[in-house]
Formats: structure tokens, sequence, C-alpha cells
């Protein structure tokens, strides 16, 4: 039995409010860490995915109408963010705080098991997977052990409990506090978020160019023509141009015409696929140009880091404006619509910041999780049209 049907089984025989104390869920899983049948490493984590508030927060964000994937991921982030460390928690650690949250969201019914094999798959395959903070390796398989098979069905298995306790539906690091430690570990959490969710992204969209539904003349979308020609006279060539050159006027700009139903190209769902994973290069290299300037108060350092992830922004929005997407045009808008406003954030940051905390700071408070759900949302909808 693998470790999410166990906790499921858990729940069923010991009743939701196990999920409630870290304390209380460490000691029933005691005597299966003894016997080998559970990682003590996976304990913790979960453990502190309770303790955090990160499992309360996630609940509480699909009680909003969040999806589970995004609200996992944000919520993955707030257990690592909750462990103490000199140095920002990387891809890594990011993908197994929300694997941890993803296990105990199926535990009490709110979580699909194939989210749950999603996270974990991100989780072994993430770079530096091997060991994480303080040792702790990538999730494992549970071992099985002596009993009925049990097959639980996906479906809420208890009465939901209102006011679950935990924070907020979205955290931020407090900005009262000028600790640039706390706002390094801040910076790298939301960041490597980002990171993690292009890569959870990225399994949408990949394996698709063999599709076997595809026709011949299916497979084009639209006329090469339209693929490759020149975006929108919107955005600029530029990306580091003044912020009234940017998309960020109108997101419905590109297309106003109504989706038609159709299947996105094999030109376009590859187009998009090089364009995520330029952006991770290239906004992860930035963001830690950021951090490392924040150690140091360097505020040119902190402005470089801050304009090259924007550029990496920029060049997202651009790239997706000329892909041929006119079958999801409306998942397509509204990603425009919030890149707009990570571009708009970015441009006000860098024209007002006097310090390398403004910088930090104007960064924290942009949209990252919608921004991140957006680009999610892109992807899940070309993986739908594609089936």
């Amino acid at each position: 039995m693998e470790l999410h049907d166990r906790l499921y089984a858990l729940g069923l025989q010991s009743g939701r409010h196990v999920f409630d104390d870290p304390a209380a869920f460490r000691g029933v899983l005691d005597d299966a860490v003894r016997r080998g049948e559970v990682s003590r490493d996976d304990v913790d984590l979960l453990a502190d995915a309770i303790r955090s508030g990160a499992l309360g927060a996630m609940l509480a964000a699909m009680d909003a109408g969040t999806d589970a994937l995004p609200a996992a991921g944000e919520a993955g982030a707030r257990v690592v963010g909750g462990r103490r460390s000199k140095t920002p928690p990387g891809p890594a650690e990011v993908a197994r705080g929300q694997w941890a949250c993803a296990v105990l969201g199926f535990a009490v019914g709110r979580v699909s098991e194939s989210d749950v094999v999603r996270f974990r798959t991100l989780a072994q395959a993430s770079p530096g997977s091997g060991t994480g903070s303080g040792g702790a390796s990538a999730p494992t398989y549970a071992p099985g052990y002596p009993g009925q098979p049990y097959q639980p069905t996906y479906q809420p298995a208890y009465q939901q409990a209102q006011g679950y306790p935990g924070g907020p539906v979205s955290w931020t690091p407090a900005p009262g506090r000028r600790s640039r430690t706390g706002l390094y570990v801040g910076i790298g959490v939301t960041a490597a978020a980002v990171v993690i969710a292009v890569v959870l992204a990225l399994v949408l969209t990949g394996g698709d160019d063999e599709d076997p539904v595809a026709s011949d003349t299916g497979s084009s979308g639209a006329p090469s023509s339209e693929v490759t020609s020149d975006p929108t006279s919107d955005p600029t060539s530029d990306p580091t141009s003044p912020a009234t050159s940017d998309p960020t006027s109108d997101p419905t700009s590109p297309a106003t015409s109504a989706a038609p139903s159709g299947r996105v190209s094999d030109e376009a769902a590859a187009g998009y696929t090089l364009a995520l994973q330029t952006f991770s290069t290239d906004f992860g290299k930035a963001s830690d140009e950021l951090s490392s300037a924040t150690t140091d108060d360097d505020l040119a350092g902190a402005l470089a880091g801050s304009a090259g992830m924007r550029a990496a922004v920029y060049d997202l929005d651009l790239a997706v404006r000329g892909l041929d997407l006119t079958p999801i045009q409306p998942t397509v808008n509204e990603f425009l619509g919030v890149s707009g406003e990570m571009i708009t954030g970015f441009d006000e940051t860098a024209s007002s910041a006097t310090s390398s905390l403004d910088v930090n700071l104007g960064f924290l408070g942009l949209p990252t999780i919608e921004y991140t759900a957006a680009f999610q949302a892109v992807a899940e909808e070309i993986d739908k049209s594609r089936r």
C-alpha cells in the first residue's frame, strides 16, 4: 500500500482530526516507521505541512475555487518556506513540499490520486532530488504490509470542516520585518514555485508529438504563415522597452473572436513547450541574481535581477502571442492579462525602488500565483485539445 493510500485509510479509521495536529499525526505513524513501512523523512515532511498551515491554506484555496494543482503548488512552497535554512529552497525541496500537500489532500478526499502521482514524479525528477534539506530523500513508495487490499475511491470522505486551521490562501513573508534572510528565503520559495509550475506545465504539454489520433492534415492547425508570422504590433521586440509599448493595456487585443472548437497544432504545442523551457531557465537565473543582491544590499544587482525576470516574462508573453492558439484563445487571453500585470509591476518597481529591499518587496507583491496558474491553464487546455 502506498503512503497516500495508507493515510486515506488512516483518516477513515481515526477521523480527520488526525491531520490537525502534527504531533498526533507523527504519533499514529510511529509504529509504521519502526517497522520500516513508512519513511521517517516523509512523515516529518508531512507533519511540517500540517504544522506550517500549508494543508489548511491549500484546502481554503480549494474551497475558494482554486483547482487542486495550483493550490497544492502554492501550499508546497509554504511548507519548505517554514523550515529553517540559511539558503533558499531549491526546486527539489519545493517539489517535495508540493507532493506532501497533495498526499494530505488525497488523505482528506480533496486531491485525486493522479495529482499525487504527478507531484511525486516532479519531486523525483527535480534537480537535486536525491537529497533534500536535512538529508531528506525524494518521496518513496511505501512497502506493502499484510492486510486486506484497499482501493480508495476519490470522493470527499469526510464532512468538510469550515474554518479548517491553517494560514491564508496566499502567503508572502511579512514586509514589516526587514530581515534580508527572510526576504532571501521568500524570493527563493516564490521563484522556485514558479519554476516547478513550469515543470508541471511541461509535463502536461509533453509527449504529444506522436499523437496517434492526429491526422496528417489535422496536425498543421493553421497555415504556416500564421504560425511563423510576426506577432501583433502590440508588443515590441525589445523586452526592456518602456511599459507603454508592452502588451499590458488590453489582454484581448491579439484576438477578439470567439474560440472555435478544434485541436492545437503540433507546431503551436511544440512552440509553447520551447517557450516555457526558455522562460524557466531565464527566470530562474535572474531570480538567483536578485536573491544574491538581497544579501549584499546591492541595488544595482537587484535591479538587474528584476530586469532579467521581467525580460523572461515579456519573452514568454511575446512567444505566446506569436503562436496559433486560437482553439484555446479565451484561456490564452487570461494568461496575457496576468502577464501584462506582471510586466507592469516590474516596471513600477524599477522606476520607484531606492534600495534592494524595495526591489525585493516589489517582486514579492507581484501576482505570481495567478501567473503560474494562468500558464499552467494554457498547458492544460493544449493537452485537452490534443487528446
